[in-house]
Parts: C-alpha cells; sequence; structure tokens
C-alpha cells in the first residue's frame, strides 16, 4: 500500500480541516498571486489552470492517500474541501478561483463551475473509483488514458526525474495524456484491448503507445529511440481521470542526462514516498511523500525494479526480429 503509515491511534491522524490547510499551504499557494491582485492577471487561463493543477492533487492526497492510511477519516466532497480549504486566513486569494464563474455573473445563478471547482469535482470522482478501503484498485476494464516512462540507468538502481512539470514542486517521471500527443483526436469513451466493446480503438494498439512514450523521453532528453532499450510494460492506475488506466513503460538508457533532469537512486526515492502523508504532533507538517505525489501510483513497480536481479546489458541495440515478438507479447 503506498505511503503505509501508523494508523493505531486517533489522536496520531491529522483530521480533514487540518490536513487540507497543510496540503494547500504547500501545494497551492506558491502559485497563488501575493498581495494587491490584478484580477485580470490572476485570473487568466495560464493561472487558473496553474491553480486548478495544484489544488487537483491537494484533493487526492488527502481524498485517498491520507485515507487509505486512515480509513476513519470522512471523504472531503467538493463542497466540504472548498469550505476546508478557504477556511486559512493565509488562503484568502484561493478564493476568487473557487468563486470565479459565479463572481463573474454576479449571485451565480447559472454560473457553472470555476476551472478550479471542476479540478475539485475530477480529483473526488478519481478518489472515489480509486476506493481507499482497497490495497489497489480492479483496472482490468479501464481504458487507458495516459503513457508514462520509468527510464533507468544501465545498473537499473536509478532513474529519471523532473521536478514541477506536472505540479509545481513535485518529483514526476515523464507522463503524456494520450489525447495531448494525438492533438486531442482520441475519444475519453474509446474501448481499449481487454474491453467487451470489439470496435478496438488506438489505445489498444501497444505499438502506438510504444512511439508516445519515446517522443516523450526523446521531447524531454534528446536521447534518440536507438540509443534506449525497452525493458517491460506495465498497467497502473492515473490520477489524470476517473477510471482509467496508465501504460507504464520501462526503459534503460546509457547516456548523459540534461542537467535540468536528475538521476535519482531507487533506494532514495523509495524511501522519500515512503510514510505517511502528514508528520502528526502539535504541530504537524507535510511529509516528504507529499514531494513526489505524481509518482505514487508506480510505488510498486519501482519495489519490484529495485529488489530485482538484472542482468547487465551490454548492448542498447535491439535487433528487429525482437522487437517484433516484443510487441506481439505486449498485444495480447
Amino acid at each position: 500500500m503506498e505511503g503505509e503509515g501508523d494508523a493505531s491511534g486517533s489522536d496520531e491522524v491529522v483530521q480533514l480541516e487540518d490536513a487540507v490547510e497543510l496540503l494547500v499551504e504547500h501545494l497551492v499557494v506558491p502559485v497563488l498571486p501575493r498581495g494587491q491582485v490584478d484580477r485580470e492577471e490572476a485570473l487568466s487561463p495560464e493561472a487558473q489552470e496553474a491553480v486548478a493543477r495544484q489544488v487537483h492533487a491537494t484533493v487526492l492526497l488527502y481524498n485517498y492517500y491520507h485515507r487509505k492510511q486512515f480509513p476513519q477519516l470522512e471523504f472531503a466532497n467538493p463542497e466540504r474541501f472548498s469550505m476546508s480549504a478557504s477556511l486559512s486566513v493565509t488562503n484568502k486569494n484561493l478564493l476568487m478561483y473557487l468563486n470565479q464563474a459565479q463572481n463573474r455573473l454576479g449571485n451565480g445563478v447559472g454560473a457553472g463551475l470555476s476551472v478550479t471547482d471542476k479540478a475539485i469535482v475530477d480529483a473526488c470522482d478519481i478518489a472515489e473509483a480509486l476506493d481507499p478501503t482497497k490495497d489497489s484498485p480492479e483496472m482490468t476494464t479501464w481504458p487507458i488514458s495516459k503513457v508514462a516512462v520509468l527510464l533507468l540507468n544501465r545498473t537499473k538502481k536509478e532513474c529519471v526525474l523532473e521536478h514541477g512539470s506536472e505540479t509545481k514542486g513535485v518529483w514526476s517521471m515523464f507522463e503524456k495524456e494520450i489525447t495531448t500527443a494525438l492533438g486531442g483526436s482520441l475519444s475519453s469513451d474509446m474501448p481499449v484491448q481487454g474491453s467487451s466493446n470489439k470496435s478496438v480503438g488506438l489505445p489498444s494498439e501497444p505499438y502506438v503507445l510504444q512511439q508516445i512514450a519515446y517522443s516523450e523521453v526523446e521531447l524531454k532528453t534528446g536521447m534518440k529511440h536507438t540509443n534506449l532499450r525497452f525493458i517491460e510494460e506495465h498497467r497502473v492506475y492515473s490520477l489524470s481521470k476517473k477510471g482509467t488506466a496508465t501504460m507504464l513503460f520501462l526503459l534503460h538508457y546509457d547516456q548523459t542526462v540534461d542537467s535540468k533532469l536528475k538521476e535519482m537512486p531507487l533506494d532514495a526515492l523509495i524511501e522519500r514516498m515512503s510514510g505517511p502523508i502528514f508528520q502528526s504532533g502539535p504541530y504537524p507538517t507535510t511529509t516528504s511523500v507529499v514531494e513526489y505525489y505524481h509518482l505514487l501510483p508506480y510505488k510498486e513497480v519501482l519495489l519490484n525494479v529495485l529488489n530485482r536481479d538484472w542482468p547487465l546489458c551490454s548492448s542498447l541495440s535491439v535487433p528487429k526480429e525482437q522487437t517484433f515478438l516484443l510487441q506481439r507479447k505486449i498485444s495480447r
């Protein structure tokens, strides 16, 4: 279970209001405007998206990961979460993102939801679908909505991470939404391999998913396809869209990594993303787990990689027949 903690005593549990406040302070406040606010600039599409991404992570960290450790905690529905997030006196500027649409139309009649409001609703839906009462979600019928890459060095003891690309202040591996990679041409309802609907759509084509993975690595690192070796793939749950999965590709590289990226030992990484979300006590604080939020779905894969005895690869070249057999294996 991701981020296992000691749930033996209720006095050790950080309750909803305190937990949300701590997460908002850590993740959301750094992207909020400070001091006198230029409302038009603060509510630009870019600013709204930035705040929404941080809030989305905050909701899932509480509603899924924190409640997975402490199931007795209540679920924060969108209304309850918004109320808890707004209580902190230091976060008054967050209110205009939560109420942006209503403020624009006066009393809010027919106003709909702001970008941040929608992010809260979506994250709550995702947390419910993942179900924190279970060790892991049942994903066999979930469509694939994202491709991710765990880029491992020659020893398989270090991986490549980037900082702040998905959520400010949070580490992540390379991830790409399929709809984004394909220019938005893929329907979220499109069936995938294993679905009962046999009109198979693009996500069921393993070759296409692999190409998205290789393209994302080249974009982020400059490494060419010929300088990478496919190791294996895993299906994990996604934190981006309700009831969808991520296809995680493990790739091996053997060259210098861009200085804007970080090579991190797997043992250190797993240690930092393990344990509770909060350090409880008289003055609770967030732990390093929050900074590795995007990696939490992949923790079991990372542990498996770390604990496995790997043969050393003498060459990065992959024969064409091996690639063909590999693609057939994945497509089964």
